[in-house]
């Protein structure tokens, strides 16, 4: 090749920077050029993936090849910074031979078409599919390489992403660009397979919160499953983003995140589907490593409470409580327990320091509304009860534990006045339901009143 007369070496050099320059032009390799901005098409490839492309020129376009190597070479160049005119020259003289030789007059000037540029995408995707195929650790990390990239342009592509849309394409590009990481023993791949595992990171991240949100709205166990998943492939592509790792926890901070976060998030996500032994193990495991946020004791302990564990809950709110003596929820959680457990003083202990937030914590004033009830002085708990309700008549927990009070006192009244407490109570019940129809606790008592009670009914006046 470094034998052929200057002009012949000039003249393709002129051609293939010519066909550059027309990839540029068009829609689709700008959309290719953005990724090589954000350092996700910038993968190096070596002379493993030259040869498979090389042997499957049948099947990938000549300008697409030219394309992707020549934005190789910048990408590799713009980090080395060393012999880039050499670099390009003689790059550009083997690729162009290769352009000629193979396309001819043929070659694809028309590379504004679209369809063009997907189905060479697609081919390509297909060509590492099966280089990948059985993950061996014989495979190549080029192969993991070419997969990854091709992932990245069918994903910026709605067409493409509709053809794949039974591929979760956010997580088999996240599970390759880990496979590069791991079969990259010198580190070829390393700066670029990072940056893009930054990026990965933060997708699957939001990807989870959004499947958890969904678990929650349509109480789902198929996406808390899938959030679960999600939430762990995010925390093991994290280990792998060394020095970019610091671009993931910027975005992270800003949505007031952190990597405890997300397994806080996967904790609940396992919860949310139908499996507390793990997720109980999950938030034990993050208090033991010191991530002691007054939302994993309040979790860890109503998982404890509904699993029939209350002296579990108990002790893990007593410890959470002096950790974050000043935290309301975890002091009224606690407090509530102890009534429970017929220990009044104990609940009085643990509000008293909090008595200057009362008018503007409304758990704190239920709470002391139930102390009240447990020492038998209903009228200082009926005033707190009705003031509440009165000043925000719209909150579920205050409809419903207004109404549970009304229940436990239409226990010992008379029959008049336990079928008005019980009237009274169905109407909040009600109004809780409408606020919250997913709440199956809530429509429970509704039946359970109609059943006590057959002759309540809803009034006007206390909706």
């Amino acid at each position: 090749m470094c034998n052929l007369p200057e002009r012949m070496n000039t003249g393709i050099c002129s051609a293939a920077s010519y066909n550059f320059d027309l990839l540029f032009e068009n829609l689709a390799c700008r959309r290719l050029k953005g990724f090589l901005d954000r350092r996700s098409i910038g993968l190096t490839l070596p002379s493993t993936v030259i040869g498979t492309i090389v042997r499957n020129l049948d099947k990938v376009s000549a300008h697409l090849f030219l394309y992707r190597f020549v934005l190789e070479l910048y990408y590799r160049n713009s980090v080395m910074q060393n012999s880039f005119q050499t670099r390009v020259k003689s790059t550009l003289l083997f690729l162009s031979l290769i352009f000629f030789f193979q396309s001819g007059a043929k070659a694809q000037r028309s590379t504004s078409d679209l369809t063009v540029y997907r189905a060479q995408i697609d081919s390509l995707y297909q060509v590492a599919e099966k280089l990948c195929k059985g993950d061996s650790t014989s495979i190549q990390a080029s192969s993991w390489v070419l997969k990854s990239n091709t992932l990245l342009a069918i994903m910026d592509d709605a067409q493409l992403k509709e053809k794949y849309k039974e591929t979760d394409l956010y997580v088999e590009s996240a599970k390759a660009l880990t496979r590069i990481i791991e079969l990259d023993k010198k580190g070829e791949f390393r700066m670029a397979t990072e940056s893009n595992l930054a990026t990965s990171t933060i997708d699957l991240s939001n990807l989870g919160r959004e499947a958890l949100e969904l678990s929650k709205r349509y109480n789902s166990p198929a996406d808390a499953e899938k959030a679960a998943s999600l939430f762990q492939l995010c925390l093991e592509t994290y280990k792998l983003t060394g020095k970019s790792q610091s671009v993931v926890d910027r975005y992270w901070a800003e949505e007031q995140m952190t990597w405890e976060w997300i397994r806080f998030y996967k904790s609940v996500a396992y919860r949310k589907a139908d499996k507390p032994d793990v997720a109980e193990k999950e938030y034990n495991t993050l208090i033991k490593i010191g991530w002691t946020n007054p939302v994993v004791f309040l979790e860890l302990a109503d998982l404890y409470k509904k699993s029939g564990k209350g002296d579990e809950a108990k002790k893990i709110l007593e410890q959470g409580n002096l950790l974050h003596p000043e935290n309301i929820p975890v002091a009224c959680a606690l407090a509530r327990l102890y009534i429970e457990a017929d220990e009044v003083k104990k609940a009085m202990v643990i509000l008293k320091p909090l008595d200057q937030n009362l008018g503007s914590n409304s758990e704190l004033v239920l709470t002391k509304a139930l102390v009240y009830e447990k020492k038998a002085d209903f009228k200082k708990a009926e005033a707190l009860f009705k003031a509440l309700q009165k000043s925000d008549p719209n909150e579920v927990q205050i409809n419903s534990t207004y109404a549970g009070y009304l229940m436990r006192k239409a226990k010992t009244a008379e029959a008049f006045d336990a079928e008005e407490l019980a009237n009274h109570a169905y109407a909040l019940y009600h109004h809780a339901s409408e606020l919250s129809p997913e709440n199956k606790s809530i429509l429970f008592e509704l039946v359970e009143i109609k059943r006590k009670y057959p002759k309540v009914k809803l009034e006007e006046q206390e909706q």
